[in-house]
């Protein structure tokens, strides 16, 4: 997302959309998934 120049709102809430409403199929997924987005 940083690479296509997302601003950091929509970048947000893109991640916000992702981590509330897609189901990952174990809880070890989505601990990967969340480290490694960066929102710095």
């Amino acid at each position: 997302m940083i690479k296509r120049e997302m601003d950091k709102d929509t970048r947000q809430g893109i991640y916000d959309f992702l981590a509330r409403y897609v189901s990952f199929q174990n809880q070890t997924m989505f601990v990967k998934f969340h480290r490694r987005v960066n929102f710095s």
